[in-house]
């Protein structure tokens, strides 16, 4: 062969090495493209899970803000507590008028 010609295009031990060698890189690519999705995917439920503790905690503080107010002058009291104290379910009940 002349020198011309072998210097024309590469080898297949050249391309199956260079295959080899994309097939890792890109297998690293996806593995890091799915923890970023698992990760990122667990944060955005972390911040549906505040916004809504967030949420009841604001209907929670309202209506216990607006319990004790009664321009019609009712005979109960505004807060009420479980009585029941071997219950393992406890509550507590505002009444707003």
């Amino acid at each position: 062969m002349s020198p011309a010609r072998r210097s024309a295009g590469f080898s297949l031990v050249e391309t199956l090495v260079t295959l080899a060698l994309l097939g890792v890189v890109v297998s690293v690519v996806a593995s890091l493209v799915l923890q970023n999705s698992r990760l990122n995917k667990a944060q955005l439920m972390q911040a549906q899970i505040q916004t809504n503790a967030r949420t009841t905690l604001s209907l929670i503080v309202q209506t216990l803000r607006t319990a004790g107010w009664n321009p019609g002058g009712a005979s109960f009291p505004p807060v009420a507590l479980d009585s029941d104290l071997t219950d393992p379910i406890n509550y507590i009940v505002a009444y707003a008028i």
